[in-house]
């Protein structure tokens, strides 16, 4: 399933408990509560490790710590995940 079905189907219904989990972490992250987003976006993976939003966005959070090998990994994941939906 291609990323955009993905969404459409989180949308509409089913998965929207882990949607929504995303989009506080993404509030978290954009307000600058950093520490509360790395822990929302690790809290996401535990339940779906191969969910690349969150893969994506933790590694863009460990680039603004100043932990670029952390972010390659996690971003080039997140990548790969997608390459394959």
């Amino acid at each position: 399933m291609k990323r955009r079905e993905r969404r459409r189907k989180v949308a509409a219904g089913s998965g929207g408990a882990p949607r929504q989990a995303l989009e506080r972490a993404v509030q978290a992250h954009q307000a600058g509560r950093l520490v509360e987003a790395e822990a929302a976006y690790r809290r996401i993976l535990v339940a779906q490790p191969d969910e690349p939003d969150a893969l994506h966005l933790l590694g863009l959070l460990a680039h603004q710590g100043g932990q670029p090998a952390a972010a390659i990994e996690l971003i080039g994941r997140a990548i790969e995940i997608n390459a394959k939906m």
